[in-house]
């Protein structure tokens, strides 16, 4: 049975987080193995292929999204080990992370458009993010992951509700301030749960609030402003009242963003939108 108000979603999902009965996907292998391989100084192209192997359906996708147009090769890679050493170490480690949560978070058949709807926010974000630090000389790895999983919670929490209210009951427009008031802190389980860098859960709890990050709080920013501008490339309407919003958050001020680079950056997240879509 659908329940009726957003006031009962909403006391839905407090009684799911209070009581510690979310429902939290597990951390794929993959992504464990892709995720330490990261911060390592000593992989390599070999290494990388052989963790991403492990799981033949990832190699598989990742290897079909390093093909894809948004990366221009002249000819296709045959392998994931010249995928490697085509487009690089760090850009392959970021498809094979994005589609790891792409398929472990993202993919309920319950929820299956509204979840659609959700990563390609969450990917065109993660590109975002990625120009952002790349700008702002941050580390582009962390900041890509930030992007990737600033929304993390709303995917957890709507897949829930799912299973709780039955499958097709709620949409995504009617659980819209349900899952904005509620997601940062159901994406924090999420990162406690998994274990991520310390940076990536610091942007996932404070993304809205970076200000509130009493650590890591550049990369809480990096993830609110790719989220923003990311907004802002898709906006169909508001656009100007959405950019103006923009240029006076609080996370412009707290990256020293100047305006001449906040227009580049928007420039460069309308570009990311390409390399947005080789992960849908």
């Amino acid at each position: 049975m659908p329940v009726a108000t957003q006031q009962e979603l909403d006391t839905l999902v407090a009684r799911r987080l209070d009581e510690g009965l979310l429902e939290l996907p597990m951390l794929p292998s993959a992504m464990t193995q892709t995720l330490a391989l990261c911060q390592s100084e000593s992989v390599d192209a070999q290494t990388l292929s052989a963790a991403i192997h492990r799981d033949p359906t990832l190699a598989a996708n990742v290897l079909k999204a390093a093909n894809s147009a948004a990366f221009g090769l002249s000819s296709p890679c045959a392998s994931l080990q010249q995928a490697v050493a085509r487009l690089g170490l760090a850009r392959v480690a970021e498809l094979a992370l994005a589609l790891c949560v792409r398929g472990t978070v993202f993919s309920d058949p319950s929820c299956r458009d509204a979840l659609a709807q959700l990563w390609r926010h969450a990917a065109l974000a993660a590109c975002t993010a990625r120009e952002i630090a790349r700008a702002l000389r941050r580390n582009v790895e962390t900041a890509f992951l930030c992007g990737l999983l600033h929304d993390v919670g709303k995917a957890v929490l709507l897949t829930n509700l799912q299973r709780d209210l039955g499958q097709g009951s709620v949409e995504l427009p009617e659980l819209a301030g349900v899952l904005h008031a509620r997601h940062e802190s159901a994406g924090a389980r999420l990162a406690a749960a998994w274990k991520l860098p310390d940076p990536v859960a610091v942007a996932v709890a404070f993304h809205h609030e970076p200000e509130r990050a009493t650590v890591h709080a550049p990369f809480a920013a990096i993830a609110c402003l790719a989220d923003l501008l990311a907004h802002l490339v898709d906006a169909e309407e508001g656009a100007e009242l959405l950019a103006d919003a923009v240029r006076r958050h609080p996370a412009v001020a707290m990256l020293n963003v100047y305006p001449d680079q906040l227009q580049s950056l928007f420039v460069l997240a309308t570009k990311a939108r390409a390399a947005a879509e080789c992960l849908a």
